[in-house]
């Protein structure tokens, strides 16, 4: 069956294959970006329509919203996928940034849910709101409190959207990837050498030494991006749907975060910081 979809942070990485991969399935996708090159790139794809958007701002998501609206008349699925990195120690980093963070993971996929929900009210196509959120809700770690809070709150806010519009036949889903191939953290190495000559309290050196290591190394594992878009489909096409997935692979630290008992993480941690 053929679906409107409207996927945010499309520009490259999960989001854009999942985009791709839904495009290629016969869907009606349009993809959000904030570059009019990565927008130009995405209409090469069939069946993609790339739309300028960036979900910290309100102008933009009422014009893309608008734009479904006149073109398609309602949609189908929304996928909250945009998302940014948020690390440093508590006491380097200011309100600000910790504000920027959670304006782009959190803040943005209320906005967006808050304008698509006429337009989802209008399908008849089972519609659905899946948010892309990561493994970092399911634990926490020291100097990533500013990513791994805003996951924690889309967890939250997942939830209770869920059982909010259940009632009104609107699927509310989870979607919670392990290791996927992305460069999001490879992409930090500026930022971390930047981050290194800002700060220098007590704790920066092991910021650095914590973060320096899985950012630079550029680690290729982890599974292909479009396998999430394959499931989000089959979600799609499915007339039961379960409130959390957590696709992808887990690592053996994940394994050790989520399972052992505080006491002995706590002391793993500790050594590695000292």
């Amino acid at each position: 069956m053929k679906r409107v979809i409207l996927i945010t942070g499309a520009s490259s990485g999960i989001g854009n294959a999942v985009a791709e991969y839904l495009a290629s399935q016969g869907n009606i996708v349009y993809a959000g970006a904030r570059r009019y090159d990565d927008i130009k790139a995405l209409n090469n794809i069939p069946n993609v329509r790339g739309v300028i958007l960036d979900v910290t701002i309100p102008d933009q998501v009422k014009e893309v919203v608008e734009q479904i609206k006149r073109e398609q008349g309602h949609l189908d699925c929304l996928i909250n996928n945009a998302g940014i990195m948020g690390w440093g120690a508590v006491i380097d980093r200011d309100l600000k940034y910790y504000k920027s963070v959670f304006d782009v993971n959190l803040w943005g996929a209320v906005l967006m849910v808050k304008e698509c929900y006429p337009l989802l009210k209008k399908s008849n196509n089972a519609p659905v709101i899946f948010n892309i959120s990561s493994q970092g809700e399911n634990y926490t770690l020291p100097f990533w409190s500013p990513y791994m809070m805003s996951k924690h709150a889309i967890k939250a806010f997942t939830g209770s959207l869920r059982r909010e519009l259940m009632p009104e036949g609107i699927s509310v889903v989870g979607i919670v990837p392990g290791a996927f191939k992305s460069n999001m953290l490879n992409s930090q190495k500026e930022a971390l050498e930047e981050y290194e000559r800002k700060y220098s309290s007590e704790f920066t050196s092991k910021v650095v030494k914590m973060l320096g290591l899985p950012i630079k190394k550029k680690s290729e594992r982890g599974l292909s991006p479009k396998i999430l878009g394959e499931l989000i489909n089959k979600i799609m096409n499915s007339s039961k749907r379960k409130a959390r997935y957590q696709p992808g692979r887990k690592f053996i630290p994940d394994v050790i975060l989520e399972k052992m008992p505080t006491f002995i993480t706590d002391k793993i941690i500790a050594k590695i910081l000292n």
